[in-house]
């Protein structure tokens, strides 16, 4: 199995988040940083460490669907159950990271309240490690990193609201080890990145972390995410009839859960309108494929993997967007990627429409076809096959949904219990 940089996937989120709120990301780095060297001094393990620093880097994953206009310390202090239990009910359903979904859900919880769980979810030691880091960094963006502004109100913390060994530990820091120069100068990048590089994430751990990026902005407007899920089995699946070797079949699995990604800045307006979009508003919606391309390029991403993420709307005629490529520049896996995508689109619901017929998408596919849009001969895969690649797409995204109302309904019931 395949295995991606811990510090590419976290690149990755951030180059998605900063495009809704960059501050957001400099606070969980600070957690992070401030978690890491309070776990290290109790004598954790690297790969104890590892994941610690991961779990404070996005403790906030309930946070990113936040409003722009609210500022970071807002959503912390005035309404944090609400990010709590959105992040918590997200992460407990991606495999690598779901046994540290608790943390998520308790890191606003204080530390005299540990003997009282919610909905019998037990609540993780070092839950409270984040809590304390989590407070740091608030007081840190709050005092304007000025060294003495922080140090007294650090003065008028509730001591009662955190483990007092933590409490012990972060004042040794301060004092002995550089802590707050650290975050002030932004050395602690630096520390972080070393650790990140050296740690490795399994890449089906990855997509799926990478897939629920979508449903932490808005788990209420899950069009994306399932159209992304989608695409993914279609490509797979007309990767694996076509016969192509597995880097291939695995680069076009990869692209799949990235094509999309560029829509979290796409106005929602847009994204749920009912009925055709206008000129104006359809020149917006193309944009997704630049926005696509801007994240991916900003995390570093292999430019191979890049272009076939972002070629899926070109056709081979050279009238598609953004770059108008014709068949010459568009390989394999870009037309597969490409044809996946119409037909996801095809066999779905949306507001503005019903999921078209078996006749329907094979006329709409035929038609593509004489006109030089997509690949004639993949395209046949698919006609050939029309009824065992629908009831397969259809099969799993009926489970994913199914999933989705869970995630919804339990988030609910955790809002009530908080």
């Amino acid at each position: 199995m395949e295995i991606v940089n811990s510090l590419n996937l976290l690149k990755i989120v951030h180059a998605i988040v900063k495009r809704i709120d960059e501050e957001i990301i400099v606070h969980g780095e600070e957690t992070a940083y401030i978690a890491y060297m309070i776990g290290r001094s109790l004598g954790y393990s690297p790969q104890e460490l590892y994941y610690l620093i991961i779990i404070a880097e996005i403790h906030d994953l309930g946070a990113y669907k936040t409003e722009k206009d609210k500022s970071l310390i807002d959503f912390d202090f005035s309404s944090p159950k609400f990010h709590s239990c959105y992040g918590y009910v997200l992460l407990k359903e991606t495999a690598g990271f779901k046994n540290y979904a608790g943390n998520i859900l308790y890191h606003h919880t204080s530390y005299s309240n540990r003997s009282n769980p919610i909905y019998n979810i037990p609540i993780p030691d070092d839950t409270f490690i984040i809590s304390l880091a989590d407070t740091l960094s608030l007081i840190c963006n709050l005092s304007k990193y000025n060294k003495e502004n922080i140090l007294l109100r650090l003065s008028y913390l509730n001591k009662n609201f955190f483990n007092p060994k933590h409490i012990e530990i972060l004042n040794n820091l301060i004092e002995n080890e550089n802590l707050l120069e650290n975050i002030i100068s932004g050395e602690y990048k630096i520390v972080l990145k070393t650790i990140l590089k050296e740690q490795f994430v399994n890449l089906d751990d990855a997509l799926e972390y990478i897939a629920l990026i979508p449903l932490s902005i808005d788990m209420f407007n899950y069009d994306t995410s399932i159209h992304t899920y989608s695409v993914s089995l279609v490509s797979s699946m007309l990767a694996k009839k076509l016969n192509l070797d597995k880097d291939t079949t695995t680069m076009i699995s990869i692209a799949s859960y990235l094509h999309d990604l560029g829509k979290v800045t796409t106005p929602k307006d847009i994204l749920e309108k009912e009925g055709k979009l206008t000129k104006d508003e359809f020149q917006v919606m193309k944009n997704h494929v630049v926005a696509t391309r801007e994240i991916l390029e900003d995390a570093k991403v292999n430019p191979t993997l890049v272009d076939l993420a972002c070629n899926h709307h070109e056709k081979l005629n050279g009238q598609g967007y953004p770059r108008g490529l014709d068949e010459s520049s568009l390989t394999m896996a870009d037309r597969i990627l490409s044809i996946s995508d119409i037909f996801c689109a095809l066999t779905e619901k949306r507001s503005y429409k019903k999921p078209f017929t078996e006749e329907n998408i094979k006329e709409i596919l035929l038609d593509m076809c004489s006109k030089n849009y997509i690949d004639k001969n993949i395209t046949n895969v698919i006609l050939d096959n029309c009824s065992e690649f629908i009831c397969y797409v259809n099969e799993y995204r009926e489970h994913y949904e199914s999933k989705l109302f869970k995630l919804i309904d339990e988030y609910y019931k955790l809002i009530a219990l908080y």
